[in-house]
């Protein structure tokens, strides 16, 4: 597990020390540089490919050219770009890179630093780490197989291989009895849980897949009735929010211990309630050891993380709740960690970052 990030010059961040631990959710206005922290881990993923000869700017996540990525507010003579990772274990790992600018070309020089083996770490294993864009797929006719990636644990960045992911493994027990949706559940396998979870968003919903000419698969909903269930609905004529959730509960529900989630606005076109859930979902997940770094804008998820430390879903200290703000005079992140006791409250000073919820009430009540 990443206990802690330093980051030096990358986009908005200048130099931050930052403390990681079991749920990691970064919020804070738009263009302050939450997103910034998942794509400083992607980076690094996707550089150990070429065990960090070069930085790779274009794979999981496209970030251009290192011109865009060198932080524009750097420190005099400070053209240095450096990612530090500390693991619970003590292992290590430096990165860093010196741009060079030049009439005809920008680069950047040769000489990461490795401390001690990383090489098994879920950051960096195909098995054990699984990435959704806020992009993620949208309802429509029928997805791409690829039997492949499926097999290996892969959901797509897009979660654009959920639906077939979920299709080969719906029989399967999820890996983490504790994530069952109801505590008294006695069936564990992926295709009910889903179903369970789902049906907090949209109330008895069942979720179909068929494989269809060998290519694609088709994705369906249908509803429980009294008596039987409904017709099976397309995406296109149920809820776009239940096919922007399918590949997050498929990505946590299927997570085994020890790996490494990272989630951008998961609460896309939830209900608030769901939203909740949804946090609570994330918060099982992360008390049995499933690392979780999400970005997000939603108050209920905010309010669910921390429901759940006070209903004891979640430790305190397994959490991690970061308000990004902007340095008042300069253009770079400056990360704000918002303190929660063990009853969910937060302290005075990181309530001022959430005022607009209180200013409404206000105004609604004055």
């Amino acid at each position: 597990m990443i206990t802690n990030i330093k980051i030096k010059n990358f986009k908005a961040l200048r130099d931050r020390d930052i403390g990681m631990s079991n749920l990691n959710v970064f919020t804070g206005l738009n263009g302050m540089g939450k997103s910034t922290l998942l794509q400083a881990l992607i980076l690094l993923r996707q550089s150990r490919k070429n065990n960090f000869e070069e930085l790779i700017l274009k794979d999981i996540i496209e970030l251009g050219t290192f011109r865009d990525i060198i932080c524009e507010s750097r420190l005099k003579n400070k053209d240095i770009l450096s990612f530090e990772l500390d693991w619970k274990d003590k292992s290590k790992l430096l990165v860093e890179r010196k741009y060079e600018k030049s009439l005809s070309e920008e680069k950047v020089l040769k000489g990461s630093i490795l401390k001690e083996n990383h090489q098994d770490k879920s950051l960096f294993a195909e098995a054990s780490f699984k990435y959704l864009s806020a992009h993620r797929i949208k309802p429509q006719d029928s997805y791409n197989t690829n039997l492949s990636k499926v097999k290996n644990g892969e959901l797509g960045n897009e979660g654009e291989f959920a639906p077939h992911f979920f299709n080969l493994n719906s029989n399967e027990e999820i890996p983490i009895k504790e994530l069952a949706f109801n505590d008294e559940d006695s069936v564990f396998s992926l295709e009910h849980q889903v179903n369970s979870w789902m049906s907090v968003i949209s109330p008895k919903i069942q979720v179909h897949t068929e494989i269809i000419k060998g290519q694609s698969i088709r994705l369906s909903y249908s509803y429980k009735t009294k008596s039987a269930f409904t017709s099976q609905y397309t995406p296109q004529n149920a809820g776009f929010g239940l096919t922007y959730v399918f590949s997050v509960l498929v990505a946590i529900l299927s997570a085994k211990k020890g790996d490494v989630i990272i989630l951008e606005n998961p609460e896309s076109h939830l209900h608030p309630k769901g939203q909740s859930e949804l946090a609570r979902l994330m918060a099982l997940a992360a008390k049995n050891s499933v690392q979780i770094f999400c970005e997000t804008h939603s108050d209920h998820i905010l309010y669910g993380v921390r429901i759940a430390i006070k209903e004891h879903d979640i430790n305190k200290d397994e959490t991690r709740i970061y308000y990004i703000d902007r340095d008042k005079d300069e253009h770079f992140s400056v990360p704000h960690c918002v303190e929660v006791d063990e009853n969910g409250r937060m302290d005075r000073d990181s309530k001022e970052y959430f005022l607009d919820y209180e200013n409404h009430l206000d105004k609604l009540l004055g």
